[in-house]
């Protein structure tokens, strides 16, 4: 009997570190299939941003939680490329969701932000 528990002790363990190192590996954010969409910052990422992470106590001007202002094209244009950022707006394992205790950004919203980073990031 004792030898079994041992084995069943072992192999909860071994799930254990397996779920610890596979379960909370960062997710790579999801491309869209842009189809001719070329959005630009001011036309279309601007509105998303206002509305949704440019509030005052988030990433405003005024506020620049974690040091991030997403009010301006630079300020949105220097975090965009990286991983983070689409992880977090996608809500993606192993990335902070954005934004802050509110919805998740529609398909919609997601596929523009993509698409204007895929784009090339265009004022």
């Amino acid at each position: 009997m004792y030898s079994k528990v041992k084995i069943d002790a072992r192999i909860v363990a071994l799930a254990l570190c397996i779920t610890a190192v596979w379960g909370c590996e960062k997710e790579t954010p999801v491309p869209y299939e842009c189809d001719g969409l070329i959005p630009t910052y001011s036309e279309d990422v601007k509105k998303i941003m206002d509305t949704n992470c440019a509030l005052s106590g988030c990433h405003d001007s005024n506020s620049k939680k974690s040091g991030r202002d997403y009010s301006t094209y630079e300020g949105v244009s220097a975090d965009a490329g990286n991983d983070a950022f689409m992880g977090s707006v996608q809500h993606l394992n192993g990335y902070s969701a954005m934004p802050k205790n509110g919805d998740k950004l529609t398909e919609e919203q997601l596929k523009i932000l993509s698409c204007w980073i895929t784009n090339g990031m265009k004022p």
